[in-house]
C-alpha cells in the first residue's frame, strides 16, 4: 500500500482507537485496526487499481500521449459508481503516458444513465487524459453496431468485472460475446470472486479453446473478504483471480493446435 495512503490510515486507526473504550468491548489494539481499514480499502481500491494495472501490463506499448481503449463489459453499479466517484483517476495513475478510452457496454439498469448521456456518438471528457463513452445493451450487439462497421475502434483490451460465466442462465448470454472476443483475436480479462468460480470459469473457457496470457491470482484483489449470504462456508473477495485469454489455442478450421503463449503477470512491485 502506498506510503501517503498508509499514513492516513494509521492516523484514523489512532481516532478509533481512542474512542474504543465506549464500545464496551475489548480493544483488538492498534494494529488490528490498522489492518481492518486496509482491508477496507483495499475492497473501495480493487476495481480502479485492477482496470489499471491491466491496461499497464497487457495492452500494446504506446507512444506518449497515444490514447489507449479498454471496453468493460456487463457493468452494472460497482463500475457506475465508480466512474461517478472519481476513481478513473487510480486507472490514469496505472498509465501515466498513455489517454485512456473508457467504453462501458451492458444492458444493466445502473448503465442507461451514462448510455444517455455519453454515447458511442458523443464520449465525455471526464479528465484532460480520460473520454467515457456508454451504451447499453449486450457487447456483441454492440460490436456489430458501431466496431464491425467502424464507427468505434476495437478495444486494446476487452474487461468484466466478475461475469459470471460459471452461472446455469448467465454463461448462455455470455456465450455469443466469448465467440466473437475468439474469434476476433482480443485481448480479454475477466475478473472472479473466488477458487470455486475461477476453477468452474476455467472449464467454461477450455471448453472454447481460450488461450490464456495468465489465469492466477490477482495481486490487486480486495482483501475484503466476505461470507456468501446463501452458504456461510463459501467466502469471497472482489477481483480475487484474473483470467487473461487471447484467441484459441485451436484452429477451428483445421482442428490444429496453436503455440501456446508465455504468460505474464502483473508486477506489485511498480505500485
Amino acid at each position: 500500500m502506498h506510503e501517503e495512503m498508509l499514513k492516513s490510515l494509521k492516523k484514523q486507526a489512532t481516532h478509533i482507537q481512542n474512542w474504543w473504550e465506549y464500545t464496551g468491548r475489548p480493544s483488538p489494539g492498534d494494529e488490528e485496526i490498522l489492518n481492518s481499514l486496509k482491508r477496507l480499502v483495499s475492497g473501495v481500491l480493487t476495481h480502479p487499481v485492477t482496470i489499471g494495472k491491466v491496461i499497464d501490463t497487457y495492452t500494446p506499448k504506446r507512444k506518449k500521449d497515444k490514447p489507449k481503449s479498454i471496453h468493460l463489459m456487463g457493468t452494472d453499479r460497482p463500475e457506475a459508481t465508480m466512474i461517478y466517484a472519481g476513481f478513473f483517476t487510480e486507472i490514469l495513475a496505472a498509465n501515466p503516458i498513455n489517454p485512456i478510452k473508457i467504453t462501458l457496454v451492458s444492458p444493466d439498469p445502473a448503465n442507461k444513465q451514462l448510455a444517455q448521456d455519453c454515447g458511442p456518438k458523443s464520449p465525455m471528457l471526464i479528465n484532460q487524459r480520460c473520454k467515457l463513452t456508454a451504451w447499453d445493451g449486450f457487447y456483441h450487439d454492440f460490436w456489430q453496431k458501431w466496431i464491425k462497421t467502424k464507427k468505434v475502434e476495437k478495444p486494446d483490451v476487452a474487461m468484466g468485472i466478475h461475469p459470471g460465466l460459471h452461472a446455469e442462465g448467465v454463461f448462455e448470454f455470455w456465450e455469443p460475446t466469448l465467440d466473437l472476443l475468439l474469434e476476433e483475436n482480443i485481448l480479454t480479462v475477466f475478473t472472479v470472486f473466488n477458487t470455486e468460480e475461477f476453477n468452474a470459469s476455467l472449464k467454461r473457457l477450455d471448453g472454447m479453446f481460450a488461450r490464456y496470457k495468465y489465469k492466477g491470482v490477482n495481486p490487486f484483489a480486495s482483501g475484503h473478504v466476505k461470507q456468501t449470504p446463501h452458504n456461510p462456508d463459501v467466502c469471497w473477495a472482489s477481483n480475487g483471480y484474473l483470467i487473461v485469454f487471447q484467441g484459441r489455442t485451436v484452429d477451428l478450421n483445421t482442428m490444429t493446435l496453436i503455440e501456446e503463449p508465455t504468460e505474464t503477470i502483473m508486477d506489485e512491485e511498480k505500485e
